[in-house]
């Protein structure tokens, strides 16, 4: 979360698709037409265009606190979270009050945080960040597990959902080989944004793009078993 938590200053009116730069996210009718008969155009777009549900949604950061939260708020993947106090190694704190890492072993979740929107007529965002799909024997992730924890992950929150405007954030360095547009956002996901490493044709892959060239990269060496 170093990329978020350089970002987040607090009282700074942006756009989620600013918060989250690169995310492959809802597209709009127009761009889905150029997908039809350009896929390297419409993997371009999709880096920055969005529609105003998702990408184009405006919010005031808050505060660049990290938490660490002492609670599992959703114990197992068939639980209900409940909006409210979040107990965490600072007291009693609320989601609009800075980015939150889940506890240990938390189902389906894994960094949280809600922004207060510019217009009075929205309701809040709320985030909820998934980054524990890194494997370093299986390298790819595919649309249908996406779906999968993005409908488990819906219905965990479905309580959130009476209070704020929740979005899905779906990060891992694995290759995404599916077309995200007709698998996901527009097939039931459409508050989803992903940050991979998409394989088809976004230039350069999301991942990287919310990275930076300080954070786009890493690598796991093993030690010689020798020593």
């Amino acid at each position: 979360m170093q990329a978020l938590s350089t970002l987040v200053e607090g009282n700074r009116p942006v756009k989620v698709n600013d918060l989250f730069r690169g995310a492959l996210g809802m597209v709009s009718p127009l761009v889905f037409f150029c997908f039809t008969f350009f896929v390297d155009i419409y993997y371009l777009l999709t880096i920055t265009t969005g529609t105003a549900e998702v990408l184009d949604y405006e919010v005031v950061l808050p505060p660049s606190v990290v938490y660490t939260e002492r609670q599992k708020f959703l114990a197992t993947k068939s639980d209900q979270a409940m909006p409210g106090a979040i107990l965490c190694n600072a007291g009693s704190r609320s989601l609009e009050e800075g980015i939150f890492i889940c506890a240990e072993g938390n189902a389906l979740i894994d960094h949280r945080f809600a922004c207060l929107p510019t217009s009075s007529a929205a309701p809040p965002a709320a985030f909820f960040i998934q980054t524990k799909n890194t494997h370093t024997k299986d390298t790819t992730v595919s649309a249908s597990s996406i779906k999968t924890w993005y409908n488990e992950t819906m219905v965990a929150l479905q309580a959130y959902t009476n209070h704020y405007f929740v979005v899905l954030v779906f990060m891992t360095n694995k290759t995404f080989r599916g077309n995200a547009h007709a698998e996901l956002f527009s097939n039931g996901c459409p508050q989803l944004l992903l940050l991979v490493n998409d394989d088809m044709h976004a230039i350069p892959p999301s991942l990287v793009t919310f990275l930076g060239p300080t954070f786009a990269h890493r690598a796991v060496y093993a030690p010689n078993k020798e020593v």
